[in-house]
């Protein structure tokens, strides 16, 4: 771990994991989705297609690593507060509210830490989240990592990159507990039998489990820093986190998204606005929203895009 992430206040870092799942239980030689399984698992060295039986067998074994062939069923989410770790398994509604209740959470965490998040969990979180709403507008842009170059990651905290530094191979969750000495988080299940876990008994199971990989990467971190590790965690499975104040949502998530223009028009309710009014408030969102300091300040076109933005919004205004 680098000096940088041996100072960071521990508080404001959001912990995670999720659990994914093959899309459906069986997979149906007659649908699309299997045709197009079937071409993606061919045989690379003579382009053939596997055989049907085969083609089964890997989706029931491989599918929930394979991007458009999953589904979340679970996100753990854990921080630390007042030296306890409180976490919880964010497991009800569909997956469309399983990803927008993280992406809510994540708003008011300035840095989040996991096992492989670049490389699997936050790009699976965000790919799938696409399926129903524009995921970005919720998701703080810190932690987007589409379109990214690595130096523009800094408040992702990537605990295989971590430990394992420019060494080229990858490392398991498992494997990096054995090297600190620590227990491992597989006791009842792994990452293979969740999706026969999920079609067979449900997610409650799995966000056990889920729970148990969060506080094994909070620890982790720990050892890291060589700190003492928590011996136990406060499952917090109705706990809250209240919202950062709307204007320091809008200069961090660096987007005035629908929901942010909706609490303004809540604010202001049936007031009409004067001429004045109106020039105080674009005032106010733009000293939020364009970024003008020497660490990060916007381009011309940003600057001219952001402006256009408030100004299309303060029209919708009474």
């Amino acid at each position: 771990m680098n000096k940088v992430m041996q100072s960071l206040n521990i508080e404001k870092i959001l912990f995670m994991d999720i659990e994914v799942v093959r899309k459906t239980k069986e997979l149906d030689i007659n649908s699309r989705e299997f045709e197009l399984y079937q071409k993606k698992i061919r045989n690379k060295e003579t382009d053939e297609l596997l055989p049907s039986d085969e083609v089964i067998e890997d989706y029931k074994k491989r599918a929930a690593l394979k991007m458009g062939y999953t589904t979340i069923v679970s996100i753990g989410v854990g921080f630390v507060k007042d030296g306890e770790v409180h976490i919880k398994a964010l497991n009800e509604g569909s997956e469309e509210d399983i990803i927008k209740q993280f992406c809510t959470i994540c708003q008011s965490f300035d840095y989040i830490c996991g096992m492989n998040i670049i490389g699997y969990d936050l790009p699976m979180l965000i790919v799938n989240g696409f399926r129903y709403f524009n995921v970005v507008e919720v998701l703080p842009d810190r932690f987007v990592t589409s379109g990214k170059k690595p130096w523009e990651l800094k408040s992702i905290i990537d605990l295989m990159d971590q430990f394992r530094g420019t060494h080229y191979a990858n490392c398991s969750l498992d494997e990096i507990l054995y090297h600190f000495g620590l227990n491992s988080s597989k006791t009842e299940l792994d990452g293979s039998k969740v999706s026969d876990e999920y079609w067979d008994n449900g997610v409650d199971k799995i966000s056990e489990y889920v729970k148990q990989d969060v506080f094994a990467n909070v620890n982790v971190f720990r050892k890291m820093r060589f700190e003492e590790i928590f011996e136990n965690f406060k499952d917090k499975n109705s706990f809250k986190v209240e919202k950062l104040p709307l204007l320091e949502r809008l200069y961090q998530n660096n987007y005035l998204s629908d929901e942010i223009k909706v609490e303004i028009q809540d604010l202001i309710k049936k007031k009409k606005l004067t001429v004045k009014d109106k020039k105080n408030l674009k005032d106010i969102l733009e000293s939020s929203y364009i970024r003008s300091t020497f660490m990060a300040s916007d381009d011309k076109a940003t600057v001219e895009r952001k402006q256009k933005e408030i100004e299309e919004f303060l029209k919708t205004l009474i």
